[in-house]
């Protein structure tokens, strides 16, 4: 497809046969969920809430959609808020471990030379730094703790304690190990959707590596975005790996667009089921009471 425009067809076949993957990344995604919180949560639950902050991503900051999961949780699974959170944590730390590991792995092992090379560089730096200040409070509590005494308002403090004790629950090496699994498969299902997009609309001329830096850079823009859905930043990062495979602007943008379809049409059609059919809202908790929560299961041997 280099140096021309896609044809139209190809590019919505290259959708349907992506969204597939997208569907798969949703179902990892609510196994590592429920891996995380136990059995006490369902699989089609936990699918609904994946959905639900997807597709909200794209009309508010995804970090505001994120917190959707838990209130929908507790308000149609019974799922203490702080443990949602807690969880959210969890998942994000893995996410965090995942999107390390691939950037290594370009960076380092296939050593390109191409010239968003420098921007993966720069961003699997920060992911260090990251990924260091999440171990460091993972690993020495007293800190947070400490930090968390210094703030004036009481009610922050009850809340924060209360996660971290939540977090030290969820966080046991087999529930964590588990959930780095689901992790790695919805990453995996998450490139497929760029794999089996780029298969049917450039089965030719793309190699691996570019269909990586392209997944590369949209997620990672997508997740430093401000605005809803990485609006510009999603954009830019796949301009910016096809511009070093020959791609044009606007091959590139449409390229984009097909991306986004791809990824967001599975979880917005599940999601506008759970609020017509599940008549769901985010004010369903101040109308109704939940019912008393489960304890958070234990690890047996």
């Amino acid at each position: 497809m280099q140096g021309s425009t896609l044809v139209s067809n190809a590019q919505w076949f290259g959708v349907l046969a992506a969204m597939p993957a997208s569907v798969l990344s949703m179902v990892f995604s609510a196994m590592r969920l429920r891996s995380l919180i136990g059995s006490q949560l369902g699989l089609l639950s936990g699918i609904k809430s994946c959905a639900l902050a997807v597709a909200l991503a794209y009309i508010s900051p995804s970090k505001l959609a994120d917190g959707t999961k838990p209130i929908y949780l507790a308000s149609t699974a019974s799922i203490p808020m702080t443990t949602g959170f807690a969880a959210l944590f969890l998942e994000r730390l893995t996410d965090l471990i995942c999107i390390l590991a691939l950037l290594v792995f370009f960076v380092l092992i296939l050593n390109s030379s191409a010239a968003y090379i420098d921007a993966l560089r720069g961003l699997a730096a920060i992911s260090v730094i990251v990924f260091s200040g999440f171990f460091i409070l993972m690993a020495y509590p007293g800190i947070l703790a400490t930090l968390t005494k210094r703030i004036p308002f009481l009610w922050v403090q009850r809340i924060i304690f209360s996660l971290m004790g939540s977090v030290r629950v969820l966080a046991s090496p087999a529930r964590l190990s588990r959930a780095l699994f689901y992790a790695s498969l919805t990453w995996a299902a998450s490139y497929g959707i760029y794999y089996f997009y780029f298969a049917i609309v450039a089965p030719v001329g793309l190699p691996n590596e570019a269909i990586l830096a392209v997944f590369l850079l949209s997620t990672l823009g997508m997740a430093a975005a401000v605005l809803p859905a990485g609006l510009g930043t999603f954009e830019a990062g796949v301009v910016l790996a096809l511009s070093a495979y020959g791609y044009s602007l606007s091959d590139s943008l449409v390229t984009a667009l097909m991306l986004r379809i791809a990824t967001v049409a599975p979880p917005v059609m599940i999601a506008f089921w759970v609020v017509l059919y599940d008549r769901f809202d985010l004010t369903l908790l101040k109308r109704k009471k939940a019912a008393p929560p489960e304890p958070i299961q234990k690890e047996t041997r």
